[in-house]
């Protein structure tokens, strides 16, 4: 079920994209141990002009937001984000330094697939 979304900035050709996508794919796989068709990756470009950090335009940044099923134990989270993080930093060529991981604990009930709760499909 986990499902993700990268604030990365614009300007990355599609094939650093698609190495980004398959490099958290694989992060959220080993980590989490999960199957492939389960995990979701959305990248959201952010124009010229729209992020900034410590009030200046265009730093460097990369945010990364994961929705998953709560349950997940401290060092699954932990190695969840230095997977991301170092995913990130070697398909962008950024600095580790720069990218934010939020993770969100999703309660079964507040899942649905297929129509139906996580909680009532017995995951």
């Amino acid at each position: 079920m986990p499902m993700m979304k990268a604030h990365i900035q614009s300007g990355h050709t599609r094939e650093q994209k698609a190495v980004l996508i398959g490099a958290y794919t694989d992060a959220i796989a080993k980590t989490l141990g999960m199957p492939l068709p389960t995990i979701r990756v959305m990248l959201e470009e952010l124009p010229p002009g729209a992020s900034g950090v410590a009030g200046v335009i265009d730093a460097p940044l990369t945010i990364i937001e994961v929705f998953m099923m709560e349950g997940r134990t401290e060092l699954q989270k932990a190695d969840l984000i230095d997977g991301l993080t170092k995913a990130t930093a070697e398909s962008l060529g950024v600095f580790g330094e720069s990218v934010r991981v939020l993770l969100h604990d999703m309660p079964k009930i507040n899942v649905g697939i297929g129509g139906k709760s996580a909680k009532a499909l017995g995951r």
